[in-house]
């Protein structure tokens, strides 16, 4: 399962279909944290070369020319070798899911990463950004692999939270 090809460009979409094969595995879904374009651009042309479906969070398919899935909070992917758990993370952008992996790690977009996180009206919203950070927080994330950034692990998980939870308390 493919999350956020957000390169349409013909060189990345055959670079990720050679990874995908010389690991032995083919492209069988495409999930999408949230539809902006560095994160959605990619998928239809994607899912013309695979067959692989698109599914992404709730309103998303509203913003995008193709057809998607949409599907909300603690849905399941089980298209690929490993369930994928959806988790509705709004803030960022209403739309936006993160998801959670069995081993316990969170791919979660634009939602938390090392930087702060973008929330811009007129899709961002900080009170829902809040929310989804509280949630972040009371879900104990071992690991996040965000949209953008190197993976944080441990302490660097609670610190980005609460760094980002103290940004989301002032307006503006």
């Amino acid at each position: 399962v493919v999350v956020d090809p957000g390169d349409p460009g013909e060189a990345f979409l055959d670079a990720l279909e050679a990874e995908v094969a010389a690991g032995g595995g083919r492209i069988v879904g495409i999930v999408l944290t949230h539809v902006d374009p560095g994160h959605a651009s990619g998928s239809e042309e994607l899912r013309a070369r695979t067959g692989a479906p698109i599914t992404c969070g709730p309103g998303g398919g509203g913003s995008l020319c193709w057809t998607v899935d949409e599907v909300g909070d603690g849905a399941v992917v089980t298209a690929g070798d490993r369930p994928i758990r959806l988790l509705a993370t709004p803030g960022h952008r209403p739309d936006h899911l993160a998801f959670g992996l069995d081993d316990g790690s969170v791919l979660t977009g634009d939602a938390l990463g090392s930087q702060p996180t973008l929330v811009l009206g007129p899709e961002g919203d900080r009170g829902a950004q809040r929310e989804t950070l509280l949630r972040f927080r009371e879900l104990g994330m071992p690991r996040i692999l965000p949209g953008h950034g190197p993976v944080l692990e441990g302490a660097a998980v609670a610190k980005a939270i609460e760094r980002e939870l103290r940004a989301s308390a002032f307006p503006g």
